[in-house]
């Protein structure tokens, strides 16, 4: 995960998750942006986690760091558009496990370019990660449909393209 770490980007639903991850299971959790909320740090901070979470703080190679995760996680509860972060993993090939909130689900196709869990669900969260922890092909493959996706789909010069073409019309609809 990279954002800022409050209440609405869904940390506290990654954390329960995380707990309902067998520790066995060797998944550890990568939390990279600034921590405003002090609930979430003492969650990540419980002894039942805090070996397994690991707050990185704000970085400004957070996006590097992203790319080098085998699955990105944003699990947003409200309000959410197009998450650079979610953006930015997709765009280095790491497949997302998004939450159905906002902009989210039309960024990361489900199944195809990503996972696409409820919201408030840390069993589905805590299912779609282990799902794909434990299939490196199928991360491989979410993580290039991922990059394919950010590449035709949501490429700058693509979405500045379209946004002309709408002015245009909507120019000429009132001449």
């Amino acid at each position: 995960f990279t954002g800022n770490i409050r209440p609405v980007k869904g940390v506290e639903v990654l954390l329960k998750s995380a707990r309902m991850i067998p520790p066995d299971r060797r998944i550890h959790f990568l939390l990279v942006g600034e921590v405003r909320d002090a609930d979430i740090r003492r969650q990540a901070e419980d002894p039942a986690l805090r070996d397994r979470v690991h707050l990185a703080g704000f970085r400004k190679d957070a996006a590097a760091l992203a790319g080098r995760c085998d699955i990105y996680v944003m699990p947003s509860v409200e309000r959410e558009g197009l998450p650079r972060g979610v953006i930015e993993a997709m765009a280095q090939g790491v497949p997302p496990i998004v939450s159905k909130v906002g902009g989210m689900p039309e960024l990361v196709v489900d199944g195809q370019s990503g996972l696409v869990v409820p919201p408030r669900d840390p069993a589905a969260l805590a299912d779609a990660i282990v799902t794909l922890a434990l299939d490196a092909h199928r991360r491989r493959q979410l993580g290039l449909q991922a990059r394919e996706r950010i590449q035709t789909d949501f490429h700058i010069a693509t979405t500045a393209a379209r946004m002309i073409a709408l002015y245009r019309d909507v120019a000429a609809s009132l001449s």
